[in-house]
């Protein structure tokens, strides 16, 4: 039971068998330590180069240890510096494991922007570059044991600019044991200011890296010319937040500043000026003595009341733009009631002129027909003694102060079709004010 077990385990989650060792230093017997092995006799089936593919060693009997352990060493001569691929077969298994073989490298030259630099040494000063200027690296790899060339994989130069912005170049293989760096200062990406210059070299089967610090460089760039304005519409609203690499500028809001307001006693007296004017019309308008002058008929009453109540729901108006309306809904409001107030104060007017023409023409009716007779007869009997139609007007406008109904027609007849036509309103109301009231009652009267 536990052997089926077994079998399912390796058939479900593969074998056990596992490389603890995959990396070793070159040149030396290497021994490769397998863990999890179940088949008696496990072989190495084959070792070969991971880049080149070439079979170093085939076939190779692992040696048991205790439990599960098993182990194969691989001669010194055959150990030469790479990548390799283990092919190990237990039993029925098989299984590729991957193995390092790791050699010393160190620098056998470096020549940095044209100086020969040994290795650890830094530059004597800063280098001063231009955008027209380039700075060049060049350096030689050697195995520490065999003093062989050797060519990194992985080899760069990095910028490290003062306010912690890298940049890396890398190098190229240059004439088949070299490499070469040569930076533009133009066609980069470097900052303008101090940089420090770094060399780390590098590979999968180096057995140390190497980290050089060269020295450092001023780069000394144009200020950029000024962004031109970006067309609108052009770029979405947040393309600068979404495009950026740093913090965005904090956003600080100015509020206006309040507006300068007068002195108190200057905003006092203002007050009153506009406050008394406004108090003695209010006090004038509900004096007990204009009451009797109010029309006495329904329909005037009505439009007097009215004329009023419009009249102050104007003034509550200016009291809440004051206050607290803004000015386009003030102006509605007035809209509103502009007509109202004209069209009232109107038939308000007229029939208090009305009411007083009446009210007064009660206690004098006998003497205003007596005279107005008396002028009327003296104009078309004794015409010579006068002066024309203007003399007759005024001479009415002199004795009547009002006017009521009834009169005599002849009179009504003589004055709304001769006298009143041959003189405008315009020219009659500039010597009589009372003569439009008498024209207006006469034709509403007839």
């Amino acid at each position: 039971m536990q052997r089926v077990a077994g079998v399912l385990a390796i058939a479900l989650l593969g074998t056990a068998l596992e490389l603890t060792n995959p990396v070793h230093p070159a040149r030396e017997a290497v021994t490769f330590v397998f863990t999890g092995v179940e088949d008696a006799s496990p072989v190495v089936k084959s070792i070969q180069d991971a880049v080149t593919l070439a079979t170093v060693a085939a076939d190779i009997p692992l040696e048991r240890q205790s439990n599960n352990e098993a182990v194969f060493t691989l001669d010194g001569a055959l150990a030469i510096p790479g990548l390799y691929k283990l092919l190990v077969q237990d039993g029925k298994t098989s299984k590729v494991f991957h193995a390092t073989l790791t050699t010393s490298v160190s620098l056998s030259s470096a020549v940095v922007q044209g100086i020969n630099l040994p290795f650890g040494s830094t530059l004597s000063s800063v280098v001063n570059l231009t955008p027209r200027d380039t700075f060049s690296v060049e350096v030689e790899l050697q195995d520490a044991s065999t003093l062989t060339p050797v060519v990194a994989h992985h080899a760069v130069l990095r910028f490290a600019h003062e306010s912690s912005v890298d940049a890396t170049i890398v190098l190229e293989p240059y004439q088949a044991t070299a490499m070469r760096a040569v930076v533009s200062v133009a066609s980069r990406d470097l900052l303008s200011g101090l940089h420090t210059v770094s060399l780390v070299v590098g590979d999968i089967h180096f057995h140390n890296a190497l980290a050089w610090e060269l020295g450092q460089i001023n780069v000394e760039l144009p200020p950029p010319p000024p962004a031109s304005p970006t067309p609108l519409y052009t770029t979405p609203l947040l393309h600068t937040s979404d495009t950026t690499l740093q913090a965005l500028p904090e956003i600080t809001h100015i509020m206006r500043p309040p507006p300068t307001t007068p002195p108190p006693a200057i905003s006092i007296v203002f007050t009153a000026l506009v406050g008394v004017p406004l108090v003695a019309f209010v006090g004038g308008s509900l004096r007990a003595s204009s009451l009797p002058k109010l029309p006495s008929s329904v329909a005037g009453i009505v439009w007097s009341v009215a004329f009023l109540v419009s009249l102050l729901s104007v003034l509550a108006l200016f009291g809440l733009y004051w206050l607290q309306l803004d000015m386009f809904t003030a102006l509605g409001y007035l809209g509103v009631l502009g007509p109202v107030i004209v069209v009232t104060g109107q038939y308000a007017l007229a029939h208090t002129v009305l009411h007083r023409l009446y009210y007064k023409l009660t206690q004098r009716r006998a003497l205003i027909r007596k005279e107005i007779a008396n002028v009327f007869y003296e104009y078309v009997y004794e015409s010579s003694n006068y002066y024309g139609v203007t003399e007759l007007l005024e001479i009415l406008g002199s004795i009547i102060n009002g006017f009521a109904c009834p009169i005599k027609e002849e009179h009504v007849v003589l004055l709304v079709k001769s006298l009143v036509p041959l003189h405008s309103v315009l020219y009659t109301w500039t010597f009589c004010t009372s003569i439009d009231c008498l024209y207006t009652l006469i034709a509403y009267a007839h």
